[in-house]
């Protein structure tokens, strides 16, 4: 199965009139509209950085993620959860709309979706209508904000990263327009995502080898300091996830928000029917929503209905999923299907780690044990009740 879409079309830059004011805040709806001028606030890192980045800053974020508002302490609903620090996520030190995609004030100029080849190329300060193609390498997008429709075609992402290319995003608004299969599509060689604001997509970001021949397609990405929330049923095969692979080795996904409904299918997805998915650490996110919020699951076994664990049965095709490590990751059950029998609800509607020993094609999962093959679970809490997660979901969450 390739996901590659049909058809790149090369545009031609041009400008349109007076540059306009960034500092977008991204859609609060399904519809993901972005509202024009929206300011940010101060910082949302302890001790407000210039940059106003959530964390990963002197004084920033700690294990919990709550880095304190600008100069100051940190709310007490920050390490409680709920909807207070849904509707305050910066000045509890996480990434929301404020602190990710263009800063408040910036202009903009309006281009059009091109393939960027030139390598070295730099994009800022741009209000980019189509399809942004990165061939080249070392090429930086940044202070920008690009909208583009990809038709709900799987494999679409507004901004493309090509295989043996590489990228730097920071601080770029994306928004899919509730049709496009993602974000960012990376299958290329490198890829960096910093503060990006995500919505309108049915993936975040997706991972994806190209089979190009390149062993690294899709591989080597760090995702960091980013918002994504408002994603779409409504492209590709309908399963919102926030970050999604199918085999993707080297990557850092650290201090992220993923704001998703208990509709959506997780924040984060590995997989590994392509190649091996090996050495990913998901460190010090914020999530919530989900049927399971997350899923790193070997799924090429034989077919074994009584397995209880798919890691006696890994070897078939060739391809395993290994280390992997959560550390410190906040979970909220503020999204969580709130029902009369459940005072104290499940994280996503079924639970956190993706687990179902009985059910083809999985038989088990999430794989390899969690303490084989450098695989680990550690710091990982449910923020409202404190439950420590790291032996496994919450009873009656499985």
């Amino acid at each position: 199965m390739n996901f590659r879409p049909r058809c790149v079309t090369l545009l031609i830059l041009v400008a349109c009139g007076a540059p306009e004011t960034g500092g977008t805040g991204g859609g609060s709806t399904a519809g993901g509209t972005a509202t024009a001028g929206g300011t940010a606030t101060a910082g949302g890192t302890a001790g407000g950085s210039a940059g106003g980045r959530a964390g990963g800053t002197a004084g920033g974020a700690s294990a919990g993620g709550a880095g304190g508002a600008a100069g100051g302490t940190a709310p007490a609903y920050c390490a409680t959860g709920g909807v207070m620090l849904w509707q305050n996520l910066e000045a509890c030190g996480w990434a929301g709309r404020a602190n990710t995609g263009v800063p408040a004030g910036r202009l903009l100029t309006s281009t059009v979706g091109r393939t960027v080849s030139a390598d070295n190329t730099v994009i800022d300060g741009e209000r980019i209508a189509g399809h942004l193609v990165i061939t080249g390498k070392n090429v930086t997008v940044k202070n920008s904000i690009i909208t583009w429709d990809g038709g709900g075609a799987g494999g679409s992402g507004v901004i493309l990263v090509e295989a043996g290319a590489t990228a730097i995003i920071d601080h770029v608004e994306i928004n899919g327009l509730n049709h496009t299969h993602a974000c960012i599509w990376h299958q290329g060689s490198q890829l960096t995502a910093t503060a990006v604001n995500c919505y309108g997509v049915n993936d975040g970001i997706f991972s994806w080898n190209q089979n190009t021949g390149r062993a690294d397609s899709g591989d080597h990405f760090t995702i960091t300091d980013s918002y994504f929330h408002d994603l779409t049923h409504d492209a590709a095969n309908g399963h919102i996830d926030g970050y999604q692979t199918e085999g993707a080795q080297h990557g850092v996904i650290r201090h992220n928000t993923y704001d998703f409904p208990s509709d959506a299918n997780s924040a984060i997805a590995l997989w590994n029917s392509q190649k091996n998915t090996d050495d990913i650490v998901i460190e010090n996110n914020l999530m919530t929503g989900g049927g399971f919020v997350i899923y790193a699951e070997d799924y090429v076994g034989p077919g074994n209905a009584t397995a209880t664990e798919n890691v006696a049965n890994s070897a078939v095709g060739g391809y395993q999923l290994t280390n992997v490590r959560f550390l410190n990751n906040r979970f909220s059950t503020n999204n969580a299907p709130h029902t009369a029998q459940s005072n104290a609800p499940c994280v996503g509607s079924y639970g956190v780690w993706f687990y179902r020993g009985g059910w083809s094609p999985y038989f088990g999962g999430p794989s390899d044990l969690w303490t084989g093959a450098g695989s680990t679970r550690s710091g990982n809490v449910v923020l409202e009740t404190g439950f420590d997660l790291d032996s496994g979901n919450k009873a009656g969450c499985n």
